[in-house]
């Protein structure tokens, strides 16, 4: 019985007016230290820790400042995590299209100048077309419909095959062997 009075009573320090503004304050600077990049939970303690020293002076002030400190680490804790979720949905697809970038620039599955067919269900089914650039986050394509910038990450997921020539220039077609024959000129007799 003895026991569940000292709950009771500590219950009764913890849940106090002055400890409860205390808490209250312990967290909120708490995650303000927790969000700024290198400062963590024992590093929010150890800089608000001079905090404490006028408190222990005082009778029951070393409660007080134990309930403080540990919702300053609580705090500074959840505050990290927040930075972490926003830095990492921000992050997300920006990430995805650079390490695609990299893996195409590495792979080569096809080069500047190639005519290529992509399929795939993001790009609503089949975009053929001239590659005219491979950067780190996007892939360059001329259409027939004009200049598109398709990202990495979905150049990466899709479907690559040659393409139609049709859609390249002559340029292209010259240097492949797929030139269209040349019109006879106007000076030239036809047999």
């Amino acid at each position: 019985m003895q026991e569940i009075h000292n709950l009771i009573g500590g219950f009764e320090v913890a849940l106090s007016w002055f400890n409860l503004a205390l808490m209250l304050a312990g967290i909120i600077l708490g995650v303000i230290i927790g969000v700024l990049p290198g400062l963590g939970g024992a590093n929010g303690v150890a800089i608000l820790l001079p905090l404490t020293f006028s408190m222990a002076q005082q009778p029951g002030g070393q409660t007080s400042a134990i309930i403080l400190l540990s919702c300053i680490y609580w705090g500074a804790l959840f505050g990290g995590a927040i930075t972490s979720i926003i830095l990492g949905i921000a992050a997300q697809q920006s990430l995805g299209n650079v390490f695609s970038g990299l893996v195409l620039l590495l792979s080569h599955p096809f080069g500047v100048g190639d005519a290529v067919s992509f399929r795939s269900g993001a790009f609503s089914g089949q975009i053929e077309g001239i590659v005219t650039e491979i950067g780190i986050s996007y892939v360059r394509v001329e259409t027939a419909d004009g200049i598109l910038q398709l990202p990495n990450s979905q150049v990466l997921a899709s479907a690559v095959g040659p393409g139609h020539p049709a859609h390249q220039d002559a340029s292209t077609q010259a240097a492949s062997g797929n030139a269209p024959p040349e019109p006879p000129s106007a000076g030239s007799e036809q047999p």
